[in-house]
């Protein structure tokens, strides 16, 4: 299985020194990723999608060739680079022949209804924590900072567990494909409603329990 380096910047040792390669990609403009050797641009390819999601760019870079790959995986949610000299891999990954062989399947692009789920997912308990947080501190005078952190990590443990459940949650929905696009999308909006209702009430209630106790004479 061919393992993509997360990094989009790459460096090769030639006889003329260091060179560093970088993939920068434009999904906006021009729909493409271009690759930069020091800065300058050698050359680019198509910007990988659903239904294309493997592609190259071959050259030269003094005695070394070159090949470099993007790929997205996860229906075009996730954009991944690797760069090859001489058929090596330098982020340590196989060789060129079995990236190759192992490069993903052309899928459908994800359901835009789909993707602003996905992203709920990642927002939710970001949006969460700095709220609770300050919450939590307002009541450090009376309850001491160690409870304070204690109730804290409680809080955050909870959107955290309820952001766990709605993933197997939401997966599981998004695997019933007899099931239209809208309704799964749907089903997993109400879904994660649902989850997060629970746990904001959890959150308020542990936060109304703090400041009552801090109240307390």
């Amino acid at each position: 299985m061919l393992v993509l380096a997360m990094t989009d910047t790459f460096e090769l040792e030639t006889r003329d020194g260091i060179r560093r390669l970088e993939f920068d990609p434009d999904v906006f403009r021009t729909r493409d990723v271009q690759i930069l050797v020091d800065g300058e641009r050698i050359g680019s390819m198509p910007y990988p999608t659903a239904e294309s999601p493997h592609q190259e760019l071959a050259f030269g870079l003094g005695v070394h060739q070159l090949t470099a790959i993007a790929e997205t995986r996860d229906r075009g949610q996730s954009l991944m680079y690797d760069l090859f000299a001489d058929g090596r891999s330098l982020s340590g990954g196989p060789s060129l022949e079995s990236a190759r062989l192992a490069a993903p399947a052309p899928t459908r692009a994800y359901p835009m209804s789909f993707q602003i789920i996905e992203r709920l997912l990642l927002i939710a308990p970001a949006a969460a924590a700095p709220g609770f947080s300050i919450g939590a501190m307002g009541s450090a005078d009376r309850l001491g900072l160690p409870a304070v952190v204690g109730i804290i990590a409680l809080g955050l443990a909870t959107i955290g567990v309820a952001t766990g459940i709605a993933r197997v949650v939401w997966k599981w929905i998004v695997a019933k494909e007899q099931l239209s696009v809208g309704r799964r999308a749907l089903y997993g909006a109400l879904a994660l409603g649902g989850i997060y209702s629970v746990a904001f009430i959890v959150m308020i209630a542990i936060l109304v329990a703090v400041v009552g106790q801090s109240r307390a004479p």
